[in-house]
């Protein structure tokens, strides 16, 4: 499984969705707020993923651990722009927002981000209500991405949180709204 988890970080290195760091320079680079010295992550197409779209999928949708599964699924960012690529992953992301394991869905709900056009908001914002907290850290995270202002006021609910990643995600999620 390690050599399998470096392929795909490898493979998707252009993603910013592996980690919390790259998830949230890539939140202040679509929020067009410098945050320090952080240098932006950069919203170009993922154009070295491309060719290994299929394998990533079938790694996602495969009976591998929900670790490996879910980096797969976070490989698969900024590819939204290849029409192809996009229905082919969109039409993948249900299924992924409602699995079992909370890390696949953490992942999906990141992605999901990308996919503004084909994944509603509403369903988007059903994780804010998730019973695992990296899903709920997620969802702050998109709905900022998204700029969904509906989500606001769930967002200040979450300022609450009983886990504080959750609390402070939904905190950096409020300060990218006008």
């Amino acid at each position: 499984d390690t050599f399998l988890s470096d392929l795909i970080q490898s493979v998707g290195a252009s993603s910013p969705y592996f980690d919390e760091s790259r998830r949230t320079r890539y939140l202040w680079s679509t929020a067009d707020k410098p945050m320090g010295s952080w240098a932006e992550f950069g919203t170009a197409i993922n154009t070295t993923v491309a060719p290994a779209v299929p394998f990533l999928i079938l790694i996602a949708d495969g009976k591998y651990d929900s670790g490996i599964r879910a980096k797969a699924i976070s490989a698969l960012g900024l590819c939204q722009k290849n029409p192809k690529i996009a229905a082919t992953i969109s039409a993948k992301l249900p299924g992924w927002l409602s699995a079992k394991e909370a890390a696949v869905r953490s992942a999906a709900v990141c992605l999901s981000a990308d996919y503004a056009d084909k994944i509603s908001a509403a369903e988007r914002d059903k994780s804010m209500y998730d019973s695992d907290p990296s899903v709920r850290q997620s969802a702050a995270l998109t709905a900022a991405i998204v700029k969904t202002e509906a989500s606001v006021p769930q967002l200040e609910k979450m300022l609450v949180d009983k886990d504080a990643k959750v609390r402070g995600t939904a905190a950096l999620a409020l300060l990218t709204f006008p």
